[in-house]
């Protein structure tokens, strides 16, 4: 039997914690609880195993549903089991807290990319898709103004014609919703959408973006 290119191996383990979120950005790796808990992990020098490095309550009494890292931005996206869609920063974890409009929302989707103002944010909830854009930082200037932490903020809205079950950026022009009755194309410039394939039920299908 050939041998597997692919080994396992547990990055953490916690009795006490139920695991519910992952994003991983090049050798390091951020995992979100049921008790809401924010850890992250990366591998210490000369070391391929990621261990503990950090770790924060994020929410007293929501778990932590989904997490994207925007590691160009600084930055973990978390949504929570209330809807609430927040900012951590990295590597510290401190919260920057909630993104505008991230509220009633039941999916997150991040598409990364090179350079910071090149990310963009989808949430999504039952009625409407909010997109965001990345808006760097302004450092403070002689007194006149203060320093602004960069943020993720809102360019685009649409209304959902169907509840959201899942969805994926398709590059920076459009993405693909997983409706509950339909799979359709969103162009993110003319906010059209475009039936891919009917949806029927009990024939599985979906995915995670």
């Amino acid at each position: 039997m050939a041998a597997s290119s692919f080994a396992a191996s547990t990055i953490h383990e916690d009795p006490a914690t139920r695991l519910t979120s992952l994003a991983a950005w090049s050798d390091e790796v951020a995992v979100g609880t049921q008790e809401g808990l924010l850890l992250h992990l990366a591998p210490e020098k000369g070391s391929d195993k990621p261990t503990l490095r950090n770790r924060v309550r994020a929410s007293s009494d929501q778990a932590i549903v989904q997490l994207c890292a925007a590691e160009k931005c600084g930055v973990l996206v978390l949504l929570l089991g209330d809807g609430t869609v927040t900012t951590h920063e990295l590597p510290s974890l401190k919260s920057r807290g909630p993104v505008e409009r991230g509220v009633d929302c039941a999916s997150i989707t991040l598409l990364r990319a090179n350079e910071a103002d090149g990310c963009r944010l989808a949430a999504a909830g039952r009625k409407k898709l909010v997109l965001y854009k990345w808006r760097a930082g302004t450092s403070a200037e002689s007194g006149l103004f203060e320093a602004e932490e960069g943020c993720f903020e809102p360019f685009s809205e649409v209304g959902l014609p169907e509840p959201m079950r899942w969805m994926a950026w398709g590059g920076e022009k459009q993405l693909w919703l997983a409706l509950k009755q339909r799979y359709v194309k969103l162009s993110v410039g003319s906010l059209e959408m475009a039936d891919v394939l009917p949806f029927t039920g009990g024939m599985g299908g979906g995915g995670g973006g």
